[in-house]
């Protein structure tokens, strides 16, 4: 299109039918969560509930024993790489490290077979 050329508004100030319409309500619509593939597994995050404080210690090993669970993300398994990302300025630990900063900041995350595996297995993960 040129910049003389003028799209045509016929359907501004208008109600315009959807094409997916009739699928998204009458639930037939697939979205990117209802996709389940081979080996798949669903992760969880344990978030602090807490606006400030130290992290003296985070256990892990009842969570790692629970069947079905493929791994738990702690501080400890960070020790030997940089932790730190972010989108303008790398100055965010991927889950926290000594201290949360604010309240909702990853403490560990979880992937399991299910997601009521990583449930069980967050709330396993013992924090002080």
């Amino acid at each position: 299109m040129s910049i003389l050329e003028r799209p045509s508004l016929a359907q501004v100030g208008r109600s315009v039918p959807r094409r997916d319409a009739h699928e998204k309500l009458s639930g037939a619509a697939q979205f990117v969560g209802d996709f389940v593939l081979p080996r798949m597994v669903h992760g969880k995050v344990l978030r602090s509930p807490l606006a400030h404080a130290r992290v003296l210690s985070v256990d892990a090993s009842e969570a790692e024993a629970l069947p079905g669970v493929v791994c738990v993300l702690t501080g400890d398994d960070l020790a030997d790489l940089d932790p730190y990302w972010g989108h303008a300025i790398k100055d965010r630990p991927i889950v926290a490290l000594d201290r949360v900063r604010f309240a909702g900041e990853p403490v560990a995350a979880v992937a399991a077979e299910d997601e009521a595996t990583a449930a069980a297995a967050l709330n396993a993960v013992r924090i002080e």
